[in-house]
């Protein structure tokens, strides 16, 4: 048995109309900065009424799994994991997601990710160890492991289209994994960036989750945006509309068909001057089809990416361990708010840098964007 008894029932709740699940992904380096945010999503809490249910799923280092019911500052205990559970198994999450639409059944659901990520990076056990990759990192017992997007975009399609994912987490807005996720939410909101450990102001941004103005994704973003941090950075932030996805990745497919083959190098493009987020990994899309398509083609392809990522927030300087600002400009023409890969030689950067870059050479293959985006027939 997974999972031990209630602690406590909830008490019985008529016509829920919005049901929001916070998956605290903090076994691992952030398990510091969860009570932080579970504080504040207990504040955030009264502001919501009856018929908004929150759930607060939280895997810390220090103890097994478990699940809260929050209403109104109040917490329940709704379930126990009696054994360690990764919160990085994408079975996991899955198991949660059945739960919660089977206890709070309505027609509406929002998933909020929390932890670590690094954009769509993928790994199999094929490959080299890489030191990062996409979502959820579970450290327990110093064995570290993450979920795949793939996985991920497996489990959520067994419940009911969610009308939202928030990453509050790194990297996240990664167009690979805007493409992998279309089919399970309708908006997904985050940063292509770095974020800071502390996260989101739940205390603030909690009830705009639940907001049911058209909208609503810029609430959201503005009140992650606008809060005040120690440095005072803003975050980079950027809101997709999922069910646009198709239409990018037909519009990058011809955009990059347009000069990739005329480059010198056609399978290592030059890089130099891009915007990017990690590493000198994980580019800024825009900044990218606007440095070598020509104006036409840049035009009618940028008309598509706004119908796809239809919200953004900017700052030419954010809160980042692994980008040095010196290494490109960064304008509000370049920005636009997703990022891409674009394939390099493992050994350009030097030894430190032949397991990510290749991890990432050969990982691209494994999702769905690959071949959607033509990237199979430019030989990348």
């Amino acid at each position: 048995m997974l999972l031990a008894a209630c602690e406590k029932d909830s008490e019985e709740s008529v016509n829920i109309e919005q049901t929001v699940l916070i998956y605290m992904a903090a076994d691992n380096s952030l398990s510091g900065y969860s009570n932080s945010d579970i504080n504040e999503i207990i504040i955030g809490s009264h502001n919501l009424t009856n018929k908004q249910k929150l759930l607060l799923f939280i895997d810390k280092s220090s103890e097994n799994p478990y699940l809260l019911e929050v209403t109104k500052g109040d917490t329940i205990r709704m379930k126990t994991f009696n054994e360690e559970r990764r919160s990085s198994d994408a079975l996991l999450l899955q198991e949660i997601m059945q739960w919660t639409v089977s206890r709070y059944p309505c027609n509406s659901y929002g998933l909020v990710l929390w932890g670590h990520a690094n954009g769509w990076v993928y790994y199999d056990q094929e490959m080299i160890a890489a030191p990062r990759r996409a979502y959820g990192q579970d450290s327990h017992d110093n064995i570290f492991t993450w979920m795949n997007i793939p996985d991920l975009a497996e489990a959520l399609s067994t419940t009911p289209r969610l009308d939202f994912i928030f990453a509050d987490c790194c990297a996240f807005q990664s167009v690979e994994s805007m493409y992998e996720l279309r089919n399970v939410a309708n908006y997904i909101i985050g940063s292509p960036a770095e974020i800071p450990s502390e996260g989101a102001p739940y205390h603030t941004l909690l009830p705009t989750l639940f907001s049911t103005e058209s909208q609503f994704y810029k609430q959201v973003a503005d009140s992650y945006f606008e809060q005040e941090t120690f440095d005072r950075r803003k975050i980079l932030l950027s809101v997709v509309r999922t069910d646009k996805m198709e239409e990018l990745a037909q519009a990058t497919r011809q955009a990059l068909a347009s000069f990739i083959p005329q480059l010198t190098d056609p399978l290592h493009p030059d890089v130099s001057g891009l915007i990017y987020y990690y590493s000198h990994t994980l580019f800024d899309m825009n900044d990218f089809i606007l440095k070598y398509a020509d104006n036409d083609t840049y035009r009618e392809w940028k008309k598509v990416f706004d119908n796809a990522v239809i919200y953004t927030t900017y700052t030419n300087r954010w809160r980042a361990n692994y980008v040095n600002f010196g290494d490109f400009d960064i304008s509000e023409e370049k920005y636009g708010g997703l990022n891409i890969f674009i394939p390099q030689l493992s050994n350009k950067y030097g030894s430190n840098y032949i397991t990510h870059l290749d991890i990432q050479n050969k990982g691209i293959k494994h999702m769905q964007w690959y071949q959607a985006a033509g990237l199979d027939q430019l030989g990348w």
